[in-house]
């Protein structure tokens, strides 16, 4: 979705399926989402729950931040919880990908076009072109 200059702004475990035989991982809820010219770009407003959302955001949500950087603090934070639910069978690589994604500084939270490079990954190879953002208003219209 950051390829496409989305950003979710309500990442949580509660937004996130795992589904389908394969079990791949869904983002879901994009009703406080914003499309952006670009990871630069700048809004203000609070959107978000509050514990999940980025420090910037609820030290003062009536500043300017970073739609994408927060996003990226938010999927540390998610990466994180779900972690912590594994009862510590989780390598240290996992801990400090998420310490690094929430980092206090927006701007040394490392991109997600970095993070496959992370030994903690499996590659696979994602087709971009074809995804579809679907807002959900229009799944009601089909």
């Amino acid at each position: 979705m950051h390829r496409h200059n989305v950003a979710h702004l309500d990442l949580k475990p509660d937004n996130i399926v795992v589904a389908g035989p394969t079990n791949r991982l869904f983002i879901i809820d994009f009703s406080v989402s914003v499309q952006i010219s670009g990871l630069e770009s700048r809004i203000s407003g609070y959107r978000g729950t509050e514990g999940w959302a980025a420090p910037e955001l609820e030290l003062n949500s009536n500043r300017e931040y970073q739609p994408i950087r927060a996003d990226l603090w938010s999927a540390g934070r998610v990466l994180q919880y779900l972690a912590d639910q594994q009862h510590g069978h989780i390598s240290g690589p996992i801990y400090f990908l998420a310490e690094r994604l929430m980092n206090r500084n927006p701007q040394l939270r490392p991109a997600l076009s970095v993070i496959p490079d992370y030994p903690i990954l499996e590659k696979e190879v994602v087709n971009v072109e074809g995804v579809r953002i679907v807002d959900p208003q229009d799944l009601n219209n089909d």
